[in-house]
């Protein structure tokens, strides 16, 4: 079932609510305030729920400059090189809102958005429509995402978009997970993850793409096997370096719905597998996260609380021609899904 209460106001003075689905076992809340995922919920070893995902108390915390925590990010994750492509021979300029490039669909995107709402018995579907030219993109996107729980801890993601130009889109959800428990203030590193990925985009300092795609086997980035967070990013390894930590786009094998990887914490006994249909995903290790941000359970934040799987199509990929293409023709549909499920090892 679907419960909802009020959950605050926009800066406009519109109402946030929160939408929680409760199977008894699994519990997972999201938020028409970009739609955030909020929290994830399950019995870890020792029989006691636990939820997984940083997040906050109040829709109002969510206006702050919160890392994107559990939002939807789009028009276009990710990084696009100096805010600028082409389309159909036609030079966009987007805002360059990190550092010398655009980043995560622009100054206010879509996880700065309210979302119209329709429930479901163990389902929230949630819509916007993005203008034409909003953030400098064209043609006026509606997307539309099914956030759905099942009985055995899966909570899966459906996304469905269509356009009335050409555009592109490159859509993810940004959500933060410490297997420890949200209402620890421990970071990640001594999580364990591992991932269907023999391969890994290499990045600059700015954490923008460079175009090669480099083997992960032989480098401490080859999580072809269980390998503690903390020592890859302790490892001197000059991407990790770069990066303080692990902020990368890793080529999933294979092709279709598959495995994408796994995270797991020894303290709680908690697994996270994660599915998805997309070419990539974004392992990212929150060297941002602020001791500022206080988060649900009155818990402080620390840097590296938690750890993104973020299922995405390449970053900057209008610009690197042997990359999955983000292009969305007018008159198609575009359909993907991603799934988080929670279990115990």
């Amino acid at each position: 079932m679907v419960n909802i209460k009020p959950f605050g106001k926009t800066n406009e003075g519109e109402n946030i609510s929160l939408y929680t689905i409760d199977n008894g076992n699994f519990s997972a809340a999201v938020t028409d305030y970009g739609a955030n995922w909020v929290s994830f919920l399950g019995p870890d070893k020792n029989g006691k729920r636990t939820d997984i995902l940083l997040g906050f108390s109040s829709g109002e915390a969510y206006l702050g400059k919160v890392g994107n925590i559990g939002a939807t990010v789009g028009r276009f994750a990710n990084r696009i090189e100096d805010g600028r492509f082409t389309l159909n021979g036609v030079e966009y300029s987007l805002a360059k809102n990190g550092g010398k490039n655009h980043i995560h669909g622009g100054v206010v995107g879509f996880s700065r958005k309210m979302y119209s709402a329709k429930i479901f018995e163990n389902a929230v579907e949630l819509t916007y429509v993005s203008p034409d030219g909003e953030e400098g993109y064209p043609g006026e996107l509606t997307l539309t995402i099914r956030f759905s729980l099942s009985a055995d801890g899966t909570f899966s993601i459906d996304y469905t978009a269509t356009t009335t130009k050409d555009t592109i889109l490159n859509i993810t959800n940004h959500a933060y997970f410490n297997l420890n428990g949200a209402d620890e203030t421990s970071n990640i590193k001594n999580h364990f993850l591992m991932l269907n990925a023999d391969a890994f985009c290499e990045a600059d300092e700015t954490g923008l793409v460079t175009g090669k795609i480099v083997e992960a086997k032989g480098t401490p980035f080859d999580f072809s096997e269980y390998k503690n967070v903390g020592e890859v990013m302790d490892s001197g390894f000059l991407q990790a370096a770069l990066a303080d930590g692990l902020d990368h786009n890793f080529v999933i094998n294979g092709e279709g719905f598959r495995e994408a990887g796994r995270v797991f914490s020894e303290k709680t006994g908690i697994e996270l597998i994660c599915s998805t249909d997309r070419p990539g995903v974004q392992l990212y290790t929150g060297k941002c996260v602020s001791e500022d941000w206080v988060g649900k359970y009155n818990t402080n934040y620390c840097k590296y609380a938690g750890i993104c799987l973020e299922t995405q199509g390449f970053p900057n990929s209008m610009k690197w021609k042997h990359f999955p293409s983000p292009i969305l023709r007018k008159g198609d549909v575009f359909k993907s899904k991603t799934t988080y499920k929670f279990t115990v090892k």
